[in-house]
């Protein structure tokens, strides 16, 4: 199984787009060998989606593609995406995409906070709780982050990004 939350943006359904052509993700047995295991369920979170996904994703939408709208600052949607997760999987990989952007961000703080902050660790303690107590496996958690940080300073440092960006 694989969670995507960002999943409706374009980052989230080139990654689903590009693991459902592979059909199988990597699973690391031990530190130095892994094995090749099939991709049950994508599943796409986010806020928002368009109308329409990417061609193979609508293809596969409701058999191999979930959508589930929510908002990851929302501890409740968390645990909703990993109960989605039956017991008997043998990987779970999530790509934690969803953020609000540096702009949006920077208008908003308090909901920069809430989505980039608290959402991660909203993400991070569902995968504690049903990933690793529940399943009882360690679950590959990869988090996406811009290459900007929230600030004005790196505008006046001719792009370099620094402490004070």
């Amino acid at each position: 199984y694989v969670i995507i939350t960002g999943g409706g943006g374009f980052l989230g359904q080139c990654l689903a787009t590009s693991l459902l052509t592979k059909k199988t993700i990597q699973r690391s047995t031990n530190t130095e060998s892994s094995e090749t295991i099939p991709i049950e369920k994508i599943i796409l979170g986010d806020i928002a989606f368009p109308p329409k996904l990417q061609p193979l994703l609508e293809q596969n939408l409701n058999s191999t593609i979930i959508q589930k709208p929510g908002d990851v600052s929302d501890p409740s949607y968390a645990q909703e995406l990993y109960g989605e997760i039956p017991t008997h999987v043998q990987q779970v990989s999530i790509f934690h995409l969803g953020a609000v952007m540096s702009g949006d961000g920077e208008r908003d703080f308090d909901l920069c906070m809430r989505v980039n902050l608290h959402g991660f660790l909203n993400m991070m303690e569902g995968a504690r709780k049903h990933i690793y107590e529940r399943l009882g496996m360690v679950p590959k958690f990869l988090l996406a982050s811009s290459g900007f940080a929230t600030g004005s300073a790196a505008r006046n440092t001719g792009g370099v990004v620094s402490d004070a960006s």
